[in-house]
């Protein structure tokens, strides 16, 4: 993104560049994914949960996926859609925040940093507009799932999700701490096979009991909730220490030079 305007003018104008569609898809929608409808209803059921717990002012969204979901439970009533055309609020590129630093109190990214061209640079992003002891939701896809296999042999497939980054979340919670942002909680779900037909997918309910107690860490989604640490600093009032005597017990008199020149003056005058 790329900023121009004059000195004197508060006015200013944004240039988006647009990612590749061969990194981000065109428009993302549930029915793309696996198992879209268990996948969006556990958000949603999540969201609901966690929401509530953080009031504020203004509410930061940048992705597709939010359109269809209820953030009705939130307390905060400003919610800032940031999209890369002109179906949201604001417009602008995700590795460069068109928003003000410390100025956003809650933020939800749906994936958003794996279909991202610059994942990092996005995160890094949302770290600098978060207020101090802001919150991020995130949600990632996991590759170590049944997800994140297929995606594996599907390297170069185009179709959503297995054209996404799949980061870790290991790595993910790197970028968080290198960034401030500390996890308060984390929570891997979905352990159903990456199947499309919603007639298959309920054949595999029985997985997600099982994964939960046999493989809880092979969620194929998983949801990090961080808060951004700001160090305070405390001023420090210097000490200062009397300077200590050349020779402990003893008090230096004025030196023979000095003492003459004294009496020569006080003799004349």
């Amino acid at each position: 993104m790329r900023e121009s305007g004059n000195a004197g003018s508060d006015q200013r104008q944004y240039q988006v560049t647009p990612e590749p569609p061969s990194v981000r898809a065109k428009q993302l929608r549930w029915g793309q994914f696996p198992a879209g409808r268990e996948l969006r209803a556990g958000i949603q059921a999540r969201l609901d949960e966690f929401l509530p717990r953080y009031p504020g002012y203004y509410l930061l969204t940048p992705d597709e996926l939010g359109e269809s979901l209820d953030f009705n439970d939130s307390p905060i009533r400003h919610r800032i859609r940031l999209r890369q055309d002109h179906r949201g609020n604001l417009q602008g590129d995700f590795a460069a925040l068109p928003v003000a630093t410390d100025s956003v109190d809650l933020a939800v990214l749906l994936f958003t940093q794996d279909f991202a061209r610059q994942p990092r640079a996005l995160v890094k992003e949302v770290s600098r507009c978060l207020i101090p002891h802001g919150h991020v939701i995130l949600f990632g896809l996991n590759p170590w799932s049944l997800w994140g296999a297929t995606a594996a042999f599907r390297q170069n497939s185009t179709r959503v999700p297995w054209q996404a980054h799949f980061i870790s979340p290991g790595r993910m919670q790197d970028w968080l701490d290198l960034l401030g942002l500390e996890s308060v909680h984390e929570e891997r779900w979905l352990f159903l096979p990456p199947l499309r037909r919603q007639s298959g997918v309920h054949g595999f309910n029985w997985l997600e009991n099982i994964g939960r107690r046999g493989w809880p860490h092979c969620g194929a989604v998983y949801m990090i909730v961080a808060r951004k640490q700001v160090a305070t600093l405390t001023p420090i009032k210097p000490q200062w220490q009397k300077r200590k005597a050349m020779m402990p017990g003893v008090v230096a008199g004025p030196c023979t030079k000095v003492t003459a020149e004294r009496n020569r003056f006080e003799k004349n005058s």
